[in-house]
């Protein structure tokens, strides 16, 4: 048996919510945030999946036929949270000078962040999340793969 361990990073967004993870298509258990968790998988090519709700990641396959482990990095969408944190901090500015026309920037300015949860939770489902391989100073082992 060869092992799969994965490093999910801690991020604001997906803080609450567990992610499953698939090892050939069948669930192999659940990730927290922040968390780092190990996996049993058959020696071999390996298709990886992560979910979240009914959002998730793209498969990525694994070789451990000449391993007996994988490193594997899991995050979420990249710019969702950066641009839904500077459309907060905007809206918040906006209060803030509490200008008399605000109202009418309230749109364009949240227009981009509602975009990118609608694009996120529709067409971009399957790349919500990121599962990529890890290099990990010292490991030659993945760098040779």
């Amino acid at each position: 048996m060869a092992t799969i361990r994965i490093h999910r990073k801690n991020e604001l967004i997906n803080r609450f919510r567990d992610v499953v993870i698939y090892i050939n298509g069948k669930p192999a258990g659940r990730i927290a945030s922040g968390e780092t968790r190990e996996f049993q998988a058959i020696s071999g090519i390996n298709s990886i999946r992560a979910e979240i709700d009914w959002c998730g990641s793209r498969e990525l396959a694994v070789d451990l036929s000449g391993t007996s482990a994988a490193d594997l990095q899991l995050s979420g969408s990249r710019y969702t949270q950066w641009l839904l944190g500077l459309t907060i901090i905007a809206l918040i500015l906006l209060r803030i000078l509490d200008r008399h026309d605000s109202f009418n920037l309230v749109l364009p300015v949240a227009a981009p962040a509602i975009l990118a949860l609608v694009y996120d939770f529709t067409i971009g489902r399957n790349k919500y999340l990121h599962l990529e391989e890890r290099m990990i100073p010292g490991n030659l082992e993945a760098i040779n793969r």
